[in-house]
């Protein structure tokens, strides 16, 4: 069966590798990382620690791509990215700095990534963070239902500008009367050290309040990590990232993953590289068979 499922991994390839070069074209990505063991036999009864890395494009892009590497370096990205030049929405971790550099990319901050950060410190300073907490949710709720750039962009300025005055206004005051070596301290400096990059959406449509659309890609990894437990080498990682790119870019287009892979998947080698793009789930449409 493993070789089997290396075999589709190889037939797949091409479009694994047109779904990436389909996004880092486009103007604004989301990426993320999680974990994955990897039995490398390196160390008896020990795994390496390997990370899935992935990108996601907003529709009408609408597709999802997973790299493997054996580490979290900054290297990682900078290679994964090299040919982006839009903006990038992550959390803070530093591993991406290096995307950043002047004259590439911009980085879009997550308002859910804050908003955990004081979760985490409400039994220090409850009354604070509640008021913190309910800004945010103010934040969230002046977004409008619509997907109309206008719409967006007029609701943001009406209401989600005075918010976001509001919200940087209050933690600068309570920065100023807080111990700066007080663990509060923490999710207040996390997110004005990173106030650009939050408030990067107020002007720009395309840009959410937070990276859950990319972290929820990353679900399926998470609650496999538990049923099956480890890749059994790098080699199998790097084909796990070709099967989860595929299979949920299917589910981001609500297409039939089954029959998304038995209409595509005899077609690819036929397929000239420029033509490939059509084959991917948000383009896809099913080969129409002549019926004698």
């Amino acid at each position: 069966m493993c070789e089997w499922m290396g075999k589709l991994a190889e037939i797949g390839q091409p479009l694994y590798k047109a779904a990436k070069r389909e996004l880092v074209v486009q103007p604004h990505l989301q990426a993320d990382e999680t974990t994955v063991k990897i039995q490398d036999g390196e160390e008896p009864g020990k795994c390496h620690t390997g990370y899935f890395w992935a990108l996601l494009g907003p529709p009408p892009v609408n597709l999802v791509y997973f790299h493997y590497a054996d580490s979290r370096a900054g290297e990682v990205p900078r290679a994964l990215l090299s040919d982006f030049r839009g903006v990038l929405q992550t959390d803070l971790y530093a591993g991406y700095n290096e995307v950043y550099v002047p004259e590439r990319a911009r980085r879009a901050g997550c308002w859910a990534h804050v908003r955990r950060k004081f979760i985490e410190i409400q039994k220090c300073a409850e009354k604070d963070v509640q008021k913190v907490l309910r800004l945010i949710a103010r934040l969230y709720q002046a977004e409008p239902s619509s997907r109309n750039a206008a719409v967006i962009i007029a609701a943001r300025k009406a209401r989600s500008f005075a918010i976001m005055a509001e919200i940087y206004e209050y933690l600068t005051s309570w920065s100023a009367r807080t111990l700066p070596s007080s663990d509060v301290q923490k999710p207040i400096q996390y997110a004005l050290k990173q106030w650009e990059a939050l408030s990067l959406f107020l002007t720009d449509s395309a840009i959410a309040l937070d990276n859950n659309l990319i972290e929820n890609q990353m679900r399926p990894i998470a609650l496999g990590r538990k049923n099956w437990l480890f890749a059994g080498s790098h080699e199998g990682a790097m084909r796990a990232a070709i099967f989860f790119t595929l299979i949920n870019s299917c589910r981001l287009n609500k297409v039939n993953t089954w029959d998304y892979f038995n209409d595509v998947l005899p077609r690819v080698a036929a397929t000239a590289p420029a033509d490939l793009p059509a084959l991917l789930p948000h383009r896809w449409k099913p080969q129409v068979k002549d019926v004698a």
